[in-house]
This record gives structure tokens, C-alpha cells and sequence, in this order.
């Protein structure tokens, strides 16, 4: 039996190309022997199928382009210094299933796990836990302050956001 994924691709391919020079009914059983692959492997893989490393994931709620979409999220949030907490991730990733199905009653929601492992996929993205102490020097500080600002100012003239898109969290 081959000791790695790559030698049994090979073998595969080679079992699919003869099944497919073969004229009239293939024995994919005898294919299979002759190469030393799995015979339901090598089914799937003639019926066009694809292998599982080249397939779609299928444990994974949200598109690439959505997952983008909160990257791009989480970098504009980082670029204003603010913290990306774990339960507004996952309140945007909810956010983003829930447009495809606002016309239905039903619109899937991330698991609990989700978001701790989504930030652990992408090699740029890395957990980093804010000290209490300098939390608060940094709210103190006038010059943290007037830096946010002027980043925020940058973000809102780059974006285009409206002063009727800004709202004040703190009024309640």
C-alpha cells in the first residue's frame, strides 16, 4: 500500500486513464486490484467526482467571498485600534447568512466554536488578550485619543460613510 496521498493520486490516475482507453464495460474492480487503490475511491472518481482535497469543503456555513468580508472587517477595526471581540464576530458572520434568507423564516447561525476557529484558519489573524491596566492608561491618554480620531476621520472620508451612517453607542 503506498505510504503517502501523492503515490495514491498517481495510481489513481493511471487506474482512470486505462478505464478510460478500455473499450465496452470497465472492471473497476480488477482496476482497482491491479493499482492498489480503493475501489470505491476509484468509483467516485470515475463517475466525476471530485477528490476530497480538491472538493468544497462542506463544514463551513459561509462563502470565501463572506469570510473576506469580515477580514476586511476585522482590519478596519484593528486600523482604529478597537477590539474585534469574539461576539461581534460572530453577531457580522450571523448578519452575513441571514441576508440570502430574509426572505425566508429560517436563516442559519454559526455555531459556538465557529468563531475561535475561523480565527485561527487565517495565518494573519492572531488572538492577542488586552490587559486590563493598559485598557485603561489608554483611554486616559489625550494623545490615544486625538489618534483615534484622526484614524476614524480617515476611515469614514476613505469609506464614504454618511454622518447619517454614524451612530453613538452610548446613548441609550
Amino acid at each position: 500500500m503506498p505510504s503517502n496521498y501523492h503515490e495514491d493520486e498517481e495510481k489513481l490516475q493511471c487506474a482512470l486513464e486505462e478505464a478510460c482507453s478500455t473499450v465496452g464495460k470497465v472492471n473497476i474492480l480488477a482496476l482497482a486490484r491491479k493499482y492498489g487503490i480503493d475501489m470505491q475511491r476509484l468509483t467516485r472518481c470515475c463517475k466525476g467526482k471530485e477528490s476530497e482535497t480538491t472538493r468544497a469543503r462542506t463544514n463551513r456555513k459561509l462563502t470565501n467571498a463572506q469570510e473576506s468580508e469580515i477580514m476586511s472587517w476585522i482590519d478596519v477595526l484593528d486600523q482604529l485600534e478597537l477590539s474585534a471581540r469574539p461576539n461581534l464576530i460572530e453577531a457580522s458572520a450571523n448578519q452575513l447568512l441571514r441576508e440570502p434568507h430574509s426572505t425566508h423564516g429560517y436563516s442559519p447561525v454559526v455555531v459556538e466554536n465557529w468563531v475561535r476557529n475561523f480565527l485561527y484558519r487565517p495565518p494573519e489573524l492572531a488572538v492577542v488578550k488586552q490587559k486590563a491596566q493598559e485598557l485603561t492608561r489608554m483611554i486616559h491618554d489625550r494623545s490615544t485619543c486625538s489618534a483615534f480620531f484622526c484614524k476614524l476621520k480617515k476611515v469614514i472620508d476613505e469609506n464614504g460613510i454618511t454622518p447619517s451612517d454614524v451612530w453613538n453607542m452610548d446613548i441609550g
